[in-house]
């Protein structure tokens, strides 16, 4: 659970240095959508109890305050890309 965080802060890290290693971009969108995949998996399908397992509120709570801090995290990295994009900003 908390790998997915750990995950996506990475990913937020690697998409900082997009501008000056690019030719990485496809596996770094890959690896963000698994991650995330995963997780929304993981969060709606297991813990829920919408899936076949029985809902576990503790886990599904958790989960989805990380899920969120994930989306957040990305978001921002790619709010900063545009920006450095625009503004021809040197990280």
């Amino acid at each position: 659970m908390s790998g997915s965080l750990v995950a996506a802060f990475s990913l937020f890290l690697f998409f900082l240095a997009y501008r000056y290693y690019s030719r990485f971009l496809a596996k770094k969108i890959f690896l963000l959508f698994m991650t995330i995949w995963a997780m929304v998996d993981h969060v709606f399908f297991e813990w829920s109890g919408w899936g076949e397992a029985e809902p576990d509120w503790l886990l599904f709570v958790f989960g989805s305050v990380i899920l969120g801090f994930a989306i957040w995290i990305i978001l921002e990295a790619v709010r900063l890309m545009r920006r450095f994009e625009r503004e021809e900003v040197e990280p």
